[in-house]
């Protein structure tokens, strides 16, 4: 008799558990806003072009580049190449097609997801948890952030993975350096704002173990760091231009104008815009410094002094040193780099809302549950309003340059460019009327 690999009890006992039943529900809910009406709703960029570009060149062209995209425009200073190499796949099974630009958001969505669930389970509990993917699942801002194509959707998942790396190495766990490496060296081919982290790990280590397997781990893990920059170093040795090390302390010299008080304080409700960004309501503005302070005190009524310093510690860590650092940087400031600490943020607020909901009072219990309901009633309105965004647009207009015999002149960054090459030259199956 056939015996199937899958124990049916087990299986029963999964879907016996009533927080197993949630997490699918809101991972149904979560796959449904992050991939409903996936083309109406596509925006197509700059960015998402010059990505499409890349992965032509890797398919058609078979050029592999060795660099991923610039960090700011004439600066010289690149990020890794993996990200290119990672959306080609999407490329390669769409036939070149845009589509592949919002799917790729979306499917990487899922492994962000999975990232906040366990991380925040793993940190601190499954109701923390079911709280924070909730949360996650019907922020109107990490809706759209999803479905915006870019190696910038993994610095959030990233610099989580990073930050339990560290909490698990400061809890007595060395084992972990190795994950650590890994995912820092993995983070330089999402964004540059990974400069943060070594810096962050630095300020870390006089709270790692003091024992001689740490210095081991240590040490062997340091070529797993080393090994993502491989391809800056092929690319460096080839050709005959200067180091990207030598850009990138060219670049931020330029752009430091030092460390000043007023800049620090102006600066200091950016420090903490991630609250104001996944919370929504514009009334809530002001209240971004006031989560962390509860949290602290919250956190610590549950457990030890040193269990409390060492999480509160690195989270800190997240909060000062971008705060710090673009304090004394001179350059364009955007929101999206702050994400690093977006999945903290909102494992914050998961854990101060579970807090609440378990206290005896009435109206602590009801002030989490009254809040996100109506959270979660104005998101998915927000979410169903008409949105028609600009594919649908840029592809109808190709289209019809195309059936009147016109030509679309290459322009870099420009959609119609890029969507003029493949109704043209590439064998696009979904689209016979243009073949």
């Amino acid at each position: 008799m056939l015996k199937l690999p899958i124990n049916m009890n087990q299986v029963k006992n999964i879907f016996r558990d009533k927080g197993n039943i949630l997490l699918l529900l809101l991972f149904f809910l979560f796959i449904f806003s992050r991939f409903y009406q996936l083309y109406t709703r596509a925006y197509f960029g700059w960015d998402q072009v010059n990505n499409a570009w890349a992965a032509q060149r890797i398919l058609i062209e078979h050029k592999y580049p060795l660099l991923g995209f610039e960090a700011k425009a004439n600066s010289g200073v690149y990020i890794g190449p993996l990200y290119y190499y990672f959306i080609s796949i999407f490329y390669f099974f769409t036939h070149l097609d845009p589509i592949a630009s919002p799917l790729t958001a979306s499917v990487t969505s899922i492994f962000s997801f999975f990232v906040i669930f366990f991380v925040s389970k793993f940190i601190f509990n499954n109701k923390v948890a079911l709280m924070a993917v909730f949360i996650y699942t019907v922020s109107v801002s990490s809706m759209y952030a999803d479905r915006l194509q870019g190696p910038v959707n993994f610095i959030a998942p990233l610099s989580y993975l990073i930050f339990y790396a560290l909490y698990k190495i400061i809890n007595g766990h060395t084992k972990y350096i190795f994950l650590l490496a890994f995912f820092t060296g993995l983070a330089f081919h999402a964004h540059l704002t990974a400069l943060f982290y070594p810096f962050i790990i630095l300020l870390s280590l006089p709270l790692f173990p003091k024992k001689i397997t740490t210095l081991k781990y240590i040490i062997l893990a340091v070529p797993v760091f080393l090994l993502f920059f491989i391809p800056h170093i092929i690319y460096y040795m080839q050709s005959k231009t200067p180091a990207g090390g030598l850009h990138l302390i060219g670049y931020l010299v330029f752009y430091s104008h030092g460390l000043h008080l007023t800049r620090v304080l102006q600066l200091a409700h950016d420090a903490f815009i991630e609250f104001e960004e996944i919370l929504y309501f514009r009334v809530l503005r002001n209240t971004v410094f006031f989560f962390f302070p509860v949290f602290i005190i919250t956190y610590y009524f549950s457990h030890s002094k040193a269990k409390t310093f060492r999480l509160v510690y690195l989270l800190g860590l997240w909060i000062f040193i971008p705060w710090i650092s673009f304090s004394i940087y001179s350059g364009e400031i955007s929101n999206y780099y702050f994400y690093m600490e977006r999945f903290m943020t909102i494992a914050v607020l998961a854990y101060i809302s579970i807090w609440l909901w378990e206290r005896k009072t009435v109206l602590l219990k009801c002030l989490p549950l009254v809040f996100w309901a109506y959270y979660a009633f104005v998101s998915i309105g927000v979410f169903f309003q008409p949105h028609v965004d600009n594919l649908l647009g840029e592809e109808e207009f190709v289209k019809n340059v195309i059936k009147e015999g016109k030509y679309i002149q290459f322009e870099e960054g420009n959609p119609n460019s890029y969507l003029y090459y493949i109704y043209t030259t590439v064998k696009h199956k979904n689209n016979p009327s243009l073949k």
